[in-house]
């Protein structure tokens, strides 16, 4: 894995976090990634949600098992079940014309 993600002009430190971020995938898992099945992943990915991981944690961990399995083991069929996660977006709150000042921008331009 460490070679493929030389070759792939990946940075030391992006290299450290993917190694760590499948070590412990393999910590979860109790034995090596490479006999992990889809449902083990999927698992994991569950785990990571429920023990509070940040979006970066998760996404970083995806990025990561994605190479192992695409790249290094070449088992494609893992790597499609691996979901990335998006920020949830805040509701922003919509103003009224009055709030937003508009009237009062507007009677001045005129």
């Amino acid at each position: 894995m460490q070679h493929n993600m030389m070759m792939h002009g990946l940075t030391p430190r992006t290299q450290h976090q993917y190694v760590r971020n499948v070590q412990r995938f393999a910590a979860f898992l109790k034995r090596p990634p490479g006999t992990a099945t889809s449902e083990d992943l999927r698992n994991f990915q569950i785990h990571q949600h429920e023990a509070g991981s940040s979006v970066p944690t998760v996404n970083g961990t995806v990025s990561a098992l994605r190479s192992l399995y695409t790249v290094t083991l070449r088992r494609q069929d893992l790597a499609r079940g691996l979901v990335a996660t998006r920020r949830p977006h805040p509701v922003r709150e919509v103003l009224s014309v009055e709030d937003a000042g508009v009237e009062d921008i507007a009677h001045k331009l005129a």
